[in-house]
């Protein structure tokens, strides 16, 4: 994904049909539900056939070129971590968003308070 369309994404926080999905590239294909489990089963008993030593090969060198290092992950984390703390942030990790109005944000963390064990 480029630049442009990645910060599109983040920062909409849209919700998008599965047909814009598989052209974006983030999903295989997509399918109609009454076909999935067929494809489903197919596959899995398609994969299940091969040598497990095998999977695992290819699955590391995918790996090794497609997932983000240790370190990337970890630094991903705590920006998203440490985002929860900041002034502009009205999301809450336990609840989700929260209402922006001050009023609504006090009655947001009274209600969340009540729900603490």
């Amino acid at each position: 994904m480029g630049r442009a369309r990645a910060l599109e994404v983040a920062l909409s926080s849209d919700d998008y049909p599965g047909e814009l999905a598989e052209r974006y590239g983030w999903v295989n294909r997509t399918v109609d539900d009454k076909d999935l489990d067929a494809l489903v089963d197919t596959l899995a008993r398609r994969i299940a056939s091969y040598d497990k030593e095998s999977i695992a090969a290819v699955k590391q060198q995918i790996n090794r070129y497609t997932s983000p290092s240790p370190e990337d992950m970890l630094s991903s984390l705590e920006i998203y971590l440490t985002s929860f703390q900041w002034p502009g942030s009205r999301r809450s990790p336990r609840r989700g968003f929260v209402p922006s109005t001050p009023a609504s944000q006090s009655d947001a963390r009274s209600s969340a308070q009540t729900r603490s064990p």
